[in-house]
């Protein structure tokens, strides 16, 4: 079941907008109300929500023409029918919207409307975020008459009569003026022209008929219906007729669906290209860092090891220090030069005005040879005296020179 949103409006002076809501199965009404004026369509979009809206024109609005194609002009034609009917219009027929609503042979079932008021009226409506589906007269709408051209349907519509005639003919008028209309209405029978008899028009009413009705020229039936708006939404859905053509044709689905995405949809893709912009440079900082990593830890390699220069991956780099390491630490954690040379580095420290000039390592011997300068031969004996709690120590002989006393120990572990 789909629910629509109908919404009849006039151009006309004072004239009332009505607006209902319906479904097609079964064929229903449910809330409906009016607006003032056609200005105020824009305040039906909480209505409407994601209903379609087809909207009924009103036939004072809707010029419906039939036409007579010239011989051998039907290529094109539609280009031609501001200009065939022109004559009897009484505005410019430039100012008017064209569609063609039905093409049989020669003879070209025609509407028009004012372009301007039209694409005003599709303006609101889209910027109200409400999506037109269909647009028709109204008169249109209503239920087609018996067939014979003196046969008609109507229906009022507030202070308004909507009469159809025919499959694409009709009119509308003001309630005021149906008197007028129902001493004059009458169609001739082409098969008594020559003895001028007139053939009564039949008018089969949905609303109680006027007070007019009834008289030598109409016979008027009523056919009342239980909602002139469940009526015409029941026209609506079953009429072919739009005119929404040429410049106001309806756009595709996949086109609506972007119009009403399109700015999450954008929101959505700069927010990607932000996070693929953001991840890039991340990943280019990690690799610039990463190469300069790399680079120093080829640098500490050739460093420790001048003999070898090639470097063809990683892991080599990795597993040749790792063998480097763990050949100097030796099996022995007591006994391994990193150890020996931990408790070294602890011990000098408490020193003061001592300072290392140069290490010399023996692994055969398990000996470290340690050049060192101070200030005054006490700071020797203090490093002696610290020495001592951790290697064997034997001290060399000290020097003076320069206000700088020098000298070595030759260290092993105990």
């Amino acid at each position: 079941m789909s629910e629509y949103l109908l919404v009849r409006l006039s151009n006309q002076p004072l004239s009332k907008v009505y607006w209902w809501i319906g479904s097609d199965i079964p064929t229903s009404v449910g809330k409906q109300g009016e607006l003032n004026s056609w200005e105020e369509v824009s305040e039906l979009a909480e209505e409407a929500g994601q209903r379609p809206v087809i909207v009924l024109l009103s036939g004072a609005d809707v010029i419906l023409k039939e036409v007579s194609l010239p011989s051998g002009k039907t290529r094109q034609f539609e280009k031609m029918l501001p200009y065939l009917v022109e004559d009897d219009l009484a505005q410019d027929a430039d100012a008017l919207h064209f569609s063609v609503l039905s093409k049989q042979g020669e003879r070209v079932f025609t509407a028009a409307v004012d372009y301007d008021w039209m694409e005003s009226v599709l303006a609101l409506f889209s910027e109200a975020g409400m999506i037109v589906d269909r647009v028709l007269p109204d008169i249109l709408a209503l239920p087609m008459p018996e067939s014979g051209q003196n046969a008609m349907t109507a229906l009022q519509l507030g202070d308004e009569w909507l009469l159809r005639q025919g499959e694409y003919q009709g009119m509308c008028i003001e309630h005021g003026w149906m008197p007028l209309l129902c001493q004059n209405q009458t169609v001739s029978d082409e098969e008594s022209d020559e003895s001028d008899e007139r053939v009564p028009v039949t008018v089969t009413t949905f609303s109680p008929k006027p007070e007019s009705a009834d008289n030598q020229q109409q016979v008027w039936t009523e056919s009342l219906a239980d909602s002139v708006f469940s009526l015409l939404l029941r026209g609506a859905l079953n009429s072919p007729v739009s005119l929404m053509t040429g410049a106001f044709k309806k756009s595709s689905s996949w086109l609506k669906s972007w119009k009403i995405w399109r700015k999450s949809l954008l929101a959505l893709a700069a927010l990607v290209v932000l996070t693929v912009v953001a991840h890039s440079l991340e990943i280019k900082r990690l690799e610039s860092e990463a190469q300069s990593l790399r680079d120093q830890s080829e640098h500490v390699f050739r460093t420790l090891f001048p003999d070898r220069r090639k470097i063809p991956t990683v892991s080599y780099l990795k597993r040749l220090i790792k063998n480097e390491v763990a050949l100097l630490s030796g099996g022995d954690n007591n006994s391994s030069a990193i150890s020996l040379f931990e408790d070294l580095s602890k011990t000098l420290s408490k020193v003061k005005d001592l300072h290392l000039q140069r290490i010399h390592y023996d692994g055969q011997q398990g000996t470290v040879r340690i050049d060192v300068t101070g200030s005054n031969f006490q700071s020797f004996e203090a490093a002696q005296k610290e020495l001592s709690k951790y290697f064997d120590v034997e001290q060399g002989p000290l020097n003076r020179a320069n206000k700088q006393v020098a000298g070595f120990y030759t260290l092993k572990r105990k």
